[in-house]
């Protein structure tokens, strides 16, 4: 699908841009530059805390709407079960609702952000879950680990967990070379008064890097505002591929663990 886009986009000089917000966060190019500075690179480590949503939101003011037509609503469910049947083959319904809900509902940013940031993914060589069979519906979803390593031997871990009454949301990136290393720590996605910042630590030298109280949401939407009124057609859909045949491999990589086979892309990739 990804691709089909990117396809569209091309021949018919349209405006594509993939919602991956995390990747507008104003510091990156102070995460980048502190990534040139830590030496030949040891490991990689991205970490999620997640609370229930209702945790996240509870201080702050917000408004739900119950007007939306039940019937696109159920056409659009219908649609998402179809595209997992092509993505996976006739699993188990949890591990659809583990595929659309948390892998590609949230994990997918974790996924694309080291990839936006390091130039390119992993290749896939660990994953884990527990509960070790996802719960249907998800109340309560499972947590996730994927390790993987790069061509250079650099490992990367990535950690997705559920924490339904931790206080606040909680990410960062961190990321330790031969000669130093640099951290970044991202705001609540949900609240628009937090910034990141990237710490960079090399010998005895300690550099701090604030960003701006301005939401990456914000940035992601005036930059392709600009994509439009300029006529540059900058898209990441071709990396949005990568990204989604990334989780299609760790749902592989469980459901082989409980005896269970794949089919679809996924099955076709391997």
């Amino acid at each position: 699908g990804a691709r089909q886009l990117q396809s569209l986009a091309s021949t018919q000089g349209l405006a594509l841009q993939v919602g991956y917000m995390k990747l507008h966060e104003r510091v990156l190019p102070e995460l980048r530059s502190g990534l040139e500075m830590i030496g030949d690179p040891r490991l990689v480590r991205h970490t999620v805390r997640h609370p229930a949503y209702e945790v996240m939101v509870a201080h702050a003011d917000t408004v739900a709407f119950d007007d939306a037509d039940q019937n696109v609503l159920a056409e659009a469910a219908r649609f998402e079960q179809h595209r997992t049947v092509e993505a996976l083959g006739d699993l188990p319904p949890g591990w659809g609702h583990l595929y659309r809900d948390v892998l590609a509902g949230s994990f997918i940013h974790t996924v694309s952000f080291l990839r936006g940031v390091k130039g390119e993914l992993p290749r896939l060589t660990f994953a884990d879950m527990w509960p070790s069979t996802p719960p249907r519906p998800l109340h309560t979803p499972p947590s996730l680990l994927a390790r993987g390593v790069y061509p250079d031997q650099s490992r990367v871990e990535m950690t997705w967990l559920w924490l339904a009454g931790y206080p606040d949301y909680l990410e960062f990136f961190e990321a330790h070379g031969a000669s130093g290393s640099v951290t970044m720590r991202f705001p609540n996605p949900y609240l628009a008064d937090r910034c990141a910042s990237v710490t960079v630590t090399r010998g005895d030298q300690v550099i701090d890097h604030r960003g701006r109280n301005e939401s990456p949401f914000l940035r992601e939407l005036r930059h392709f505002y600009e994509a439009i009124v300029t006529g540059r057609r900058l898209s990441d859909a071709a990396g949005a591929a990568l990204d989604t045949a990334f989780l299609q491999d760790m749902v592989a990589a469980l459901a082989r663990r409980d005896g269970l086979t794949v089919g679809g892309e996924a099955a076709d990739r391997s």
